[in-house]
């Protein structure tokens, strides 16, 4: 979790198809933790079951619904004005 801990901004994406395992709930309570995250609900173009009380983006990575908010909600979070000013640092850790 340490690159969580390190993150400007973590994003904690969950398969919204499915309830929340012990697993998912872990990793959400360290992301709150950290500070400033997005819960991404992916596979929204399925039936939701998920069941968060957070605010979070629906994605459907299979039909791209969702994308431009993402895009739009980190570009907003890490403070990027334009498309042209965007950089970082992308890692996918468990």
């Amino acid at each position: 979790y340490q690159a969580m801990a390190d993150a400007d901004l973590t994003l904690v994406v969950l398969d919204a198809s499915q309830p929340l395992t012990p697993d998912d709930r872990t990793l959400l309570d360290k992301a709150r933790a950290q500070g400033r995250h997005f819960v991404i609900a992916n596979k929204s173009d399925l039936p939701i079951q998920l069941g968060l009380d957070e605010p979070q983006l629906f994605l459907s990575a299979r039909t791209g619904e969702g994308l431009p908010a993402l895009r739009e909600s980190i570009l907003k979070a890490v403070g990027a004005q334009e498309a042209g000013q965007e950089a970082g640092f992308i890692t996918s850790l468990r």
